[in-house]
């Protein structure tokens, strides 16, 4: 079967279509999206994958946890950054969710990430 560029063009388009929204950064046109970090909570194990994730400004960051834990028990804070944004703690028992300011600068932000009774980990988000 033979297929045309304007058709591969089109499939390739609609594709694309469901990647993300695309925005302009710094005069720079980016498909953005949310991002999702899974957070591997269980006896004597925390972890989180992936440990760095890139999230453009104005998207947000969320933290799922696998196993439930208790509201406010868990919490998100900035390592000397100037980021507040990073200071959050979970109102729910399955995520916290991180809303980065479109005023953000862009780089890497290290923040702690908390649950009472299990660990402290510290992983790392890139602002673009």
């Amino acid at each position: 079967m033979r297929t045309t560029p304007a058709i591969a063009a089109l499939g390739m388009s609609i594709m694309l279509a469901g990647c993300g929204t695309l925005v302009e950064l710094d005069g720079v046109q980016v498909r953005c999206n949310n991002r999702t970090v899974s957070v591997i909570n269980a006896a004597g194990r925390l972890q989180v994958r992936p440990e760095s994730v890139s999230v453009c400004r104005g998207f947000s960051v969320t933290l799922e946890f696998r196993n439930p834990v208790p509201a406010r028990s868990a919490r998100t804070t900035q390592s000397a950054t100037g980021a507040p944004w990073l200071d959050a703690e979970n109102s729910s028992t399955d995520a916290i969710v991180l809303t980065v300011l479109s005023t953000t600068t862009p780089m890497e932000y290290k923040y702690s990430l908390e649950i009472d009774g299990l660990g402290l980990l510290d992983p790392r988000i890139v602002v673009q």
